[in-house]
Formats: structure tokens, sequence, C-alpha cells
């Protein structure tokens, strides 16, 4: 039984999918950025400084770990970022579950008084049948 309530329920299911499929977007991003920043440090990590040499040769091993660290820090940032938005999208996505279980309700709820209805109107014919058969038998 269709009611108008239903392309309301779809149009709010396909809202939710879209929600979902961001939130799963935004933590595949932050997890390839996670093993960017661990690609990075383990970089760090196997750099060796100069024993010997000129000093500018340590200034440029120096300025590479600092690159290397800047990056560190701007991929944090966007990971940062990147987990706001995925709260964004948990509160949107909270808020859409609440409408569409209303929505939910609201059609149920229809349904009922639907049915309800139908089975009145069944039980009058029944009774106008009962009726109409009953005056028809002789006593």
């Amino acid at each position: 039984m269709k009611t108008p309530f239903d392309k309301l329920i779809k149009a709010q299911e396909q809202k939710l999918s879209l929600c979902e499929q961001h939130i799963v977007r935004y933590n595949n991003e932050i997890a390839a950025k996670q093993s960017q920043v661990n690609g990075l440090i383990e970089q760090i990590a196997t750099m060796n400084l100069p024993q010997s040499g000129d000093f500018s040769v340590f200034l440029q091993a120096n300025a590479k770990r600092r690159a290397f660290v800047f990056e560190i820090d701007s991929i944090q940032e966007q990971i940062a970022h990147d987990k706001a938005r995925i709260q964004e999208l948990e509160q949107e996505y909270r808020l859409l579950c609440v409408e569409f279980e209303k929505l939910k309700h609201i059609r149920d709820k229809e349904r009922e008084k639907f049915l309800k209805a139908l089975k009145q109107k069944e039980r009058k014919e029944l009774d106008e049948i009962a009726i109409l058969l009953y005056k028809k038998e002789p006593l």
C-alpha cells in the first residue's frame, strides 16, 4: 500500500546513504593521510645526519628533516579538519535518522488509519449482507 510519505521516506533514505558515503570517504582519507604521516615519520627516523663533511651538508640534512616535520604538521592539520567534518556529518546523520524515523512513524499511522477504515467499511458491508439475508429467510 502506497502512502504520500513513501516518496519522502525514499528521499530521506537517499540522504542518509549519501551522508554515510561522505563519512566513509572522510574516514578513508584520514587513514590514507595517517599512513602518509607514518611513512614520513619513518623517513625521519631512518635519516642519518652527516658525521663528517661541510657544515652545509649538515644544514641540508637538517632542512630536509624540517621539511618532513612541516609536511607532517600540514597533514595532521588536514586530518584534524577531516575529523571535524566527520563530526559535523555524524551530527547531520543523527538528525536525518530522527527525521527518517518520524516519517516512518507517520506513514505507519497513516497505514493503520487506512486499514482501520477499510475494516470498518468491510464490517458495515457484512452487517448489511447479514441483514439482507436475514430478511429473505422466512421464519
